[in-house]
């Protein structure tokens, strides 16, 4: 008598989660397409997730670039990843919107939310490790953030979608960008990697995120104008100062002065790397030689000092290329 044949949806469903977790986003999907209960393990299995949503191919393109440096795919969670935008990364989603610059800014800032939203939303039991790349942040958006309970790594970045320029965001979305983020206070409580980049937070509403987020071993913040030294005030007395590891301030105008930043900087003994690159408001000499004298961490990043702003530095050529001649 032959054996009993089992459908493979007749196995325990923590098996098919485990098993479905190794596939990539291209596979999840059409799974996910026969039936309610696939629908319901696929939305349930994908663990990491780097969505983009872009204007334009080649914004697509610089975006992915970008991506691929990111402290994200370099933490040893998700080493395994590629870090080329030549291997296609089983878990990357880039939406391009065609002829956005031909539609009313608040359609477009419309659906760009909805569409982050939803996705949020389909993945929020599952999701380890979320990258995402969007022009527009609201409550919607910041309350789907905070419904994703076991994130571990959040990489968010926020582009000027129509090139460089004054951001054109829709009247409606500049009047509550600014308490959006309160929607995120006290969210995920397990993070250990979080970067924010082009971000319109303040000093108050990151120090309700790391709060609630004491693991946190990474800790990028680019290009966010509201940060101030108020941030560093804080960083002094975080109980998770100490677990710290990397540490990048960068491109933030409102920061200046090194005293509130030697004194978290000190609180601070297990960081290895310390960036603050672009941050004029800091005088690199004075964070070159504290480091030097007390902190000896092994990686420092220093932007150019106040007097060499806006005078060419050399150009350093890689060997490879020049001929022998």
């Amino acid at each position: 008598m032959d054996p009993k044949r089992v459908s493979l949806l007749e196995l325990p469903p923590e098996i098919l989660l485990h098993t479905l977790s190794y596939l990539p986003i291209s596979s999840l999907l059409p799974f996910s397409t026969t039936s309610r209960y696939t629908h319901s393990l696929a939305s349930r299995s994908l663990h990491t997730l780097s969505l983009g949503i872009y204007t334009s191919r080649s914004a697509s393109l610089i975006g992915r670039l970008e991506n691929s440096t990111s402290r994200l795919w370099q933490s040893s969670s998700t080493k395994r990843l590629p870090s080329s935008i030549h291997e296609a990364s089983p878990y990357a989603i880039s939406v391009i919107v065609p002829s956005a610059n031909e539609y009313n800014p608040k359609i477009i800032d419309l659906f760009q939310i909805g569409l982050a939203t939803n996705v949020l939303q389909r993945y929020a039991v599952g999701l380890r490790h979320l990258e995402m790349r969007i022009w527009a942040f609201d409550t919607n958006i910041a309350k789907a953030l905070a419904g994703l309970r076991g994130l571990r790594s959040l990489v968010l970045r926020i582009d000027f979608p129509y090139g460089v320029g004054k951001r054109r965001l829709s009247p409606s979305l500049r009047r509550v960008k600014d308490k959006a983020w309160d929607g995120v206070e006290g969210a995920w409580g397990c993070l250990v990697l979080l970067e924010l980049d082009g971000c319109d937070l303040n000093a108050v509403q990151l120090k309700t995120i790391l709060e609630a987020n004491t693991l946190i071993t990474q800790l990028a913040i680019q290009r966010c104008p509201q940060i101030d030294n108020a941030l560093f005030n804080y960083l002094q007395r975080w109980p998770g100062r100490r677990n710290l590891k990397e540490l990048a301030i960068e491109d933030c105008p409102s920061i200046e002065g090194e005293k509130d930043l030697e004194e978290a900087i000190s609180a601070m003994g297990q960081l290895e790397h310390l960036s603050f690159c672009d941050c004029y408001g800091i005088d690199p000499k004075v964070l070159r030689e504290k480091n030097e004298e007390s902190w000896h961490i092994k990686k420092l990043v220093l932007t150019r000092s106040r007097d060499s702003i806006g005078n060419p530095g050399p150009i350093e050529v890689d060997p490879d290329y020049l001929s022998e001649e």
